[in-house]
């Protein structure tokens, strides 16, 4: 677990390296081999050995603690459960995809937006685990079969995370 801490923490830093490297496209592809060099050097200071690939706005790694790419896109993942229904308002700002988890955050949500996709989670067989409805915020989490999905909503900000598996 502590590497996977160590990981996240790489993680952060990559999305500052992206969003500059963003700005600077003529030598994008130089700036990304040497982010991925230095990213690769850091992680095997301590002690984890990962494959770090930058290609534009997506990062990808593979190590022994699994593999997972972070990207700033505005697409719904293709590896999405064909259960899971697209969550089409507000705009996808980044994805995690890990091997048996995904998070995708958008911006400019609605709130009804969120509890119209609770409704069609439901719709499409998820059942509702849990509700919490507060004044500045909304967070629910459904279950169907092996996958548990939450979606956490605050600020015009919206989570969906989906787990598959143990």
């Amino acid at each position: 677990m502590k590497k996977m801490t160590k990981i996240g923490i790489v993680v952060l830093a990559l999305m500052m390296v992206l969003t500059a490297a963003a700005c600077l496209r003529p030598r994008a592809r130089l700036q990304e081999n040497i982010a991925e060099n230095i990213i690769e050097k850091n992680l095997e200071a301590q002690g984890v050995d990962a494959d770090v690939d930058i290609n534009g706005d997506e990062f990808s790694m593979t190590s022994e603690e699994g593999d997972f790419t972070v990207s700033q896109n505005s697409k719904w993942p293709s590896s999405a459960p064909a259960d899971i229904p697209e969550f089409k308002g507000g705009n996808l700002t980044a994805t995690v995809e890990m091997e048996t988890q995904v998070m995708l955050n958008f911006e400019e949500v609605k709130e009804q937006e969120v509890r119209d996709y609770a409704a069609a989670l439901e719709k499409a067989g998820f059942s509702q685990t849990m509700k919490n409805e507060m004044d500045d915020g909304l967070f629910y989490v459904f279950e169907k079969g092996s996958m548990q999905l939450t979606v956490g909503y605050q600020d015009q900000t919206m989570s969906i995370i989906w787990n598959i598996g143990d």
